[in-house]
């Protein structure tokens, strides 16, 4: 990306994450003064899963007028659109009032620690608006809800699977836990007007290194995303009641709980001037009424939302 802005004579610079991780920021400025926009994307993506694809996920294959390929839409295209937009406005010298900025992050997937790191360092604090370009249909996204992953553990003792009463299977305490969490948790909260309701799902589990060896330890990932009127920390308590409640019956249970994302829900309000122009321009383009939505992920908007 950085060649493709030399070559238009758009300054950029590269900002080192870690090894082999680098974020980028190009800046357009305008021959007046004014308020800075943003353009951001982030440019990781997540896994390609265990199945096979019928397309190479990352070979970016064109078929049906369509592009294939892990994170084509979530969020290479917008990226790429954003990249056209400032090179265009370049190439065309379009008088600008103020000063549009590009950033493109990484670990938004994995809780935005790229956009946390700009943010901490004040690349962020001219900001005056952000948009970011993730998958809406051309619908004008102006809130999203939070993230709250949680890794939950059962820890046992191991044993030859031959005699299992001298082990404590920490796999059957997960089982036992998991089923008490899907009959008896809930959700306490108030409904948005744009976002629906909260959800949680159990996305990963790992437990066990052989067949034949009684599991010491069993961990599972759950992937929950929330509401403004919630609490994440009332979250935790909750489910904390549910191991407890496990605990009663099995005495040998021993559990902790990491968190993995605490990310906070954003919302911006219909009626900023922002959200008013940006609504009007997408319905010029489109040729219809747009009615601002809430968008059911997180993304980086968590920690660029002032």
């Amino acid at each position: 990306m950085q060649e493709t802005f030399e070559a238009a004579g758009i300054p950029s610079e590269v900002i080192v994450y870690g090894e082999k991780r680098h974020q980028l920021i190009a800046k357009l400025k305008g021959a007046e003064p004014g308020k800075t926009l943003a353009f951001t994307g982030h440019m990781d993506v997540v896994p390609v899963g265990e199945i096979a694809w019928d397309h190479d996920p990352f070979g970016a294959e064109e078929a049906d007028g369509k592009i294939y390929g892990r994170g084509a839409s979530d969020m290479k295209s917008g990226l790429a659109a954003m990249i056209a937009a400032l090179i265009e406005l370049k190439e065309e010298g379009t008088p600008l009032k103020g000063t549009l900025k590009f950033i493109a992050t990484v670990g938004e997937e994995t809780s935005s620690i790229g956009a946390e790191q700009l943010v901490k360092h004040g690349y962020a604090d001219e900001l005056d608006a952000v948009l970011i370009g993730e998958p809406t249909d051309n619908e004008v996204s102006i809130a999203e809800k939070g993230a709250l992953w949680l890794r939950l553990a059962t820890y046992g003792k191991t044993g030859h699977g031959s005699t299992p009463s001298c082990g404590i299977n920490a796999n059957e305490h997960m089982i036992a836990l998991l089923s008490k969490f899907q009959s008896e948790f809930r959700f306490t909260f108030e409904p948005d007007d744009l976002l629906s309701a909260p959800t949680s799902s159990i996305d990963v589990i790992r437990g066990g290194n052989g067949t034949n060896v009684i599991a010491d330890k069993c961990t599972v990932e759950i992937d929950m995303r929330t509401l403004p009127s919630q609490n994440h920390q009332e979250i935790i308590a909750s489910i904390q009641a549910i191991i407890d409640s496990v605990q009663k019956d099995i005495p040998q249970l021993k559990t902790t709980i990491e968190i993995l994302n605490d990310m906070h829900p954003v919302k911006t309000a219909k009626d900023h001037p922002f959200v008013k122009q940006l609504v009007q321009a997408v319905a010029e383009v489109r040729g219809k009424t747009i009615e601002p939505y809430g968008f059911s992920g997180y993304t980086d908007g968590a920690f660029f939302h002032k």
